[in-house]
């Protein structure tokens, strides 16, 4: 049921498809010229699903010749391995011209009963590498259910300079990207209103939240996480690809401020909560409040409730509480928007660069010992800002924080990885807790600073009670825009 008439997609617009074939039946969907074709294909070998991708060019393999994507990550084996959420496909399939990624993106589809709700998803094999979208065409075999659906998808976001300060929830396609946001423009009293800066929660990253600086990096605010848990990887809101318990709502939308919220659960790539192994009944629940002012700056309350019901210890590590991430468009290398000195970890008089890529060993000790102290990320760009996050233990009643430049977590001490797990990117994890990438062609991101709190893991002392009598500790940090390097006034 393929239709004769395709969508003409201009130079500013990506084309996708998505079809559906019966579940439980064996499919191929393909992008066919001539002597060219790329598809994905779904089979059952003996009792497990296997999904790959085939490419061949004028007869010549394409899968494996671009050393960025190996050949053996074109083919997922559904047999309940680590970090996949479905042994078998639910019929749908989806695939895109990625004019940004200047590749061909593969989605399959599944379907998977989540803490009593049925969610739909998509898991992602490796793009593959194209020089031109020219006159390909679809091509299906397999029972189909439904017609053949096409739509564009604008290779970069729009244009939302006049928008003034306002707040909605929309499509969003940074990076040719496609779902749903809420975002926050900016009028004339935040001074970088030209640059088109807004701050975004974007669904295709679990909605975490971080401000837009251009058309090829974001800067963004991790979460609440932790480990150990009585399963493997990390418990996060991003393990959630369906967003089944990350959710984000306005809650006041006023003249001089807007107030979101955001929800989530600490659960592993595989949905299994923090303790839930060990028979705990309480959820590792997280509340975000944002209060978003005009001239760009927000306030963001975070309060933990951590599981406390088994004798299951929570990680030597604590929490993490923050980590300030740099994102990059997936045709973007670092070093084209990211300077090799690419944060600063200040307080009054005080400050420690943070370079990227390093290894370096050394470290500025115990900023994370001040009442006050703060982290500015910054852009190559001249006129962009610095974006910073400020925290602020005067009147706490929580531990201490523990920053990685003052010799923190191994994992920030040894390298600045690049990761492609996250935002927006749906292949299966090819390590514990992360993917990694080289090159152009996927969505990266790396963590410059993390801020944890590990003392008093066991929940001995300082924390609050909530009206069910269970407790939660509680952070506060401002974050913001400034100019570059204006520690003073991003402290004030």
């Amino acid at each position: 049921m393929i239709s004769a008439l395709l969508l003409l997609a201009s130079p500013s617009q990506s084309l996708a498809f998505e079809a559906i074939f019966a579940p439980g039946e064996p499919f191929s969907f393909a992008l066919e010229r001539d002597q060219f074709s790329a598809k994905i294909l779904a089979q059952k070998k003996g009792s497990t699903w296997e999904i790959s991708v085939e490419a061949k060019d004028q007869g010549r393999d394409l899968i494996g010749a671009d050393a960025r994507f190996p050949r053996e990550r074109y083919r997922q084996v559904l047999d309940g391995a680590y970090s996949h959420p479905s042994q078998e496909p639910d019929g749908r399939v989806k695939v895109v011209q990625d004019k940004v990624a200047k590749a061909i993106r593969f989605y399959w589809g599944f379907s998977r009963e989540i803490s009593g709700e049925v969610k739909q998803g998509w898991m992602e094999l490796p793009p593959l590498p194209v020089i031109s979208f020219e006159s390909l065409r679809p091509q299906a075999k397999g029972k189909e259910v439904a017609p053949l659906k096409q739509w564009l998808i604008p290779t970069q976001d729009r244009d939302d300079r006049a928008k003034g300060f306002r707040v909605e929830k929309r499509p969003y396609h940074w990076s040719g990207t496609d779902g749903q946001a809420w975002v926050i423009t900016f009028g004339s009293e935040m001074a970088w209103q030209s640059k088109d800066i807004k701050l975004v929660f974007p669904e295709g990253g679990a909605w975490v939240p971080g401000y837009q600086l251009s058309r090829q990096h974001l800067v963004q605010f991790e979460f609440i996480e932790t480990w150990g848990g009585g399963a493997k990887g990390c418990y996060e809101p991003m393990s959630d690809r369906v967003n089944r318990f990350s959710k984000v709502e306005l809650v006041s939308d006023r003249k001089d401020r807007k107030v979101l919220r955001w929800t989530y659960q600490l659960i592993n790539p595989d949905y299994i909560r923090w303790g839930e192994a060990a028979g705990s009944k309480q959820l590792p629940e997280v509340e975000e409040i944002w209060t978003i002012f005009s001239d760009g700056t927000a306030v963001r309350r975070q309060r933990y409730w951590a599981p406390l019901d088994t004798a299951l210890p929570q990680h030597d590590l604590g929490c993490q509480v923050a980590e300030l991430d740099v994102v990059w468009a997936s045709d973007t290398l670092p070093q084209d928007v990211t300077p090799s000195q690419a944060a600063t970890v200040f307080t009054d008089g005080r400050f420690f660069s943070v370079d990227f890529p390093s290894q370096r060993k050394e470290h500025d000790p115990k900023f994370a010992d001040e009442s006050v102290f703060g982290v500015a990320v910054h852009s190559l760009d001249p006129e962009l800002p610095d974006v910073y996050a400020v925290f602020d233990k005067r009147g706490s009643l929580n531990p201490p924080y523990q920053l990685s430049t003052d010799g923190g977590p191994d994992w920030h001490r040894e390298k600045l990885w690049r990761f492609s797990h996250f935002p927006f990117n749906l292949e299966p994890f090819q390590y514990e807790t992360n993917s990694q990438t080289e090159g152009r062609g996927q969505i990266s991101h790396t963590s410059l600073v993390y801020v944890g709190a590990p003392a008093d893991r066991h929940w001995e002392s300082q924390w609050m009670i909530d009206p069910r009598g269970r407790k939660y500790r509680e952070w506060v940090t401002t974050v913001g825009l400034a100019p570059k390097r204006d520690f003073a006034k991003m402290l004030a």
